[in-house]
């Protein structure tokens, strides 16, 4: 970081410009004038990159290695000047992170960008993926879509879970914790870009499940102490747990889960860990079950050093708009409110007129002006 005035021009600084997902890597520097053009920059970036100008996007940064959620909107009459500065205006930052979009900027601003990792039956990751999904859609449609990108995935590299229900469901990551399961029928803007999502089999076990006093599925977590409190770590899981079982027969059910060797499970330590208070270790005669029907801790967490994480393939990225067909789009749009009589008209006018741009968030473009969700789910 340096002020202004104490670069080596008048109004020159020397920008590192940094990929937006390996934001300790340098890719290139240029020296620019401060009141260069966010036009410009963006096309100094694409000529340095090889790429489009039309699929970059930049974004500053709280600190040189730490990228901002939020992208620059472009702005003919923003500079360099405004796009570098930190919190405190007296700070300018000489980094900013640049990502190469799947799709032109105009069209990807129409989805939400998911990052999901997909996890095997013993809660290993194996495939990371990036997945743009159009605007409008619900996460029913996200989960349809993904068995069918998921299974070619996993058939391609020897992957395919043979003890599971064959559904999958989606977990909402936050810190190495499981936040949330999203619900269906909520939409996919609920969530920002790059929202960290797992895609994992559901085991035949938990389908159907009714939370209550015979059964529950709980929410598991590593954890190593530092200072009196807990730090989380690893992959965490979901686990079923039943009517009347004492810790005992949830470490045998962990150790199953998770594939480990005989005897590793009872070196760990077992807690009820929550937000609010110390982690309290249970006792080989605890019945688990019954602490989370009466006071609901977060998760059970399992107290060890951290296990030798599996290498994860680096990002694919999967644009939804690619598994699109006219009947497809025709049934998302008339689930999200749209009258069929109205999607039927634009889907066959993009047919005759333009093919190759009929995806769903197109349509819905035109949809809205034609007419407002019957059922208020959309603006």
């Amino acid at each position: 970081m340096m002020n202004p005035s104490s670069s080596s021009g008048s109004d020159e600084v020397t920008v590192s410009f940094r990929p937006f997902e390996e934001p300790n890597r340098e890719e290139f520097r240029s020296t620019m004038g401060l009141n260069t053009k966010y036009e410009d920059v963006i096309l100094k970036v694409a000529d340095k990159l090889g790429a489009s100008p039309s699929h970059l996007q930049l974004r500053g940064g709280s600190s040189e290695n730490d990228p901002k959620p939020t992208p620059f909107i472009p702005n003919k009459d923003s500079t360099l000047k405004d796009m570098g500065f930190f919190s405190r205006p007296t700070e300018f930052s000489l980094v900013l992170f640049f990502e190469i979009l799947e799709l032109p900027l105009r069209e990807y601003e129409k989805h939400i960008r998911f990052v999901i990792t997909w996890h095997n039956l013993k809660s290993e990751p194996e495939l990371t993926f990036t997945l743009l999904v159009p605007r409008g859609l619900t996460f029913k449609f996200v989960v349809t879509k993904l068995q069918k990108i998921l299974s070619k995935k996993l058939a391609s590299v020897g992957s395919v879970p043979s003890s599971g229900s064959g559904k999958i469901r989606l977990l909402y990551l936050v810190d190495n914790t499981i936040h949330s399961l999203p619900e269906e029928p909520a939409l996919v803007e609920t969530h920002f870009n790059h929202t960290p999502f797992r895609a994992e089999e559901i085991p035949k076990e938990e389908l159907g499940i009714v939370h209550g006093f015979e059964k529950h599925i709980i929410k598991v977590c590593h954890f190593t102490m530092d200072n009196r409190r807990p730090i989380v770590h690893g992959n965490p899981f979901l686990l079923l747990i039943q009517k009347g079982e004492k810790l005992p027969v949830i470490k045998e059910r962990i150790q199953r889960k998770l594939g480990l060797a005989e005897g590793i499970v009872e070196n760990w330590k077992y807690a009820f860990l929550s937000s609010e208070q110390p982690p309290e270790y249970l006792e080989d005669n605890n019945v688990v079950i019954y602490r989370y029907i009466q006071e609901k801790p977060h998760f059970l967490g399992l107290e060890h050093p951290p296990l030798e994480d599996r290498n994860v393939p680096a990002y694919r990225p999967i644009v939804l708009t690619d598994y699109e067909s006219p009947e497809e789009i025709i049934e998302w749009a008339v689930s999200a409110g749209y009258s069929l009589e109205n999607v039927e008209k634009v889907v066959a006018t993009f047919q005759r007129i333009l093919p190759k741009n009929l995806t769903f968030a197109n349509v819905i473009e035109f949809l809205k002006l034609m007419e407002r969700p019957a059922n208020g789910s959309m603006s």
